[in-house]
């Protein structure tokens, strides 16, 4: 995990009338492979170097002051961040991060969830703990001008719920009703991190270690 970027990066994006693609990053050539988000060709703008109230140092001392870098939740916040790292250097692949990924099984009956009954095994999955048909789940993804989208998803949830937390619904296209959130440019991944787990504990009752978070590939050449 790194997350310590210490410029801001701007970009001019080929094509037509596209915004500028801004990004942290610590080095002119970790910008450059950032700016692949662009899917565009770009050309350098604008290098700025910040200070320790701004980009990732000031975000990281926020989510701190929010006590999630202390126990129980310093655990699950180091994951998220260490994905979306992940997520802003690779640009073909997002996030996924499901609450209670895997519970023994008296648990899910006691808290009112219910085991997976996709039929598959899913890695991951023990003697003692089995994976959970997950009530909520989140994806995160780094859009073409350098900010982030949030995808919430919940089949169970009221739908006045979720949109009295913040997230605005998606227009259509989608099989089911989905939620999105959208980050500003150059948004440290410890503010999106916080974000996820502020949506996933009041909306899901997330519970510290329970936490599934992975990157997901968008193409599968395989398919």
């Amino acid at each position: 995990m790194r997350a310590d970027a210490t410029h801001r990066f701007e970009f001019e994006v080929s094509g037509g009338s596209r915004p500028p693609f801004v990004c942290l990053a610590r080095t002119r050539a970790e910008a450059q492979r950032v700016a692949l988000h662009a899917r565009a060709p770009v050309r350098l703008t604008r290098a700025q170097q910040l200070g320790p109230d701004e980009g990732d140092a000031q975000a990281r001392q926020l989510v701190s002051s929010e006590g999630l870098l202390a126990p129980p939740w310093r655990d699950d916040v180091a994951t998220i961040v260490q994905v979306l790292d992940h997520v802003r250097l690779e640009p073909d692949d997002s996030a996924s991060i499901i609450p209670a990924a895997f519970l023994p099984a008296d648990e899910i009956v006691a808290r009112g969830l219910s085991a997976c009954g996709c039929g598959w095994r899913h890695a991951g999955e023990t003697v003692n703990r089995i994976a959970v048909e997950p009530t909520v789940s989140i994806s995160v993804a780094m859009v073409t001008d350098g900010g982030w989208q949030l995808h919430l998803w919940s089949k169970s949830l009221p739908a006045d719920k979720i949109d009295a937390f913040g997230w605005e619904r998606c227009a259509g296209g989608h099989p089911v009703v989905t939620w999105m959130l959208n980050a500003r440019p150059a948004c440290s991944v410890w503010i999106i991190a916080s974000e996820v787990i502020d949506a996933l504990r009041t909306l899901a009752d997330l519970r510290p270690s329970e936490l599934s978070c992975v990157p997901v590939p968008r193409a599968h050449p395989s398919r």
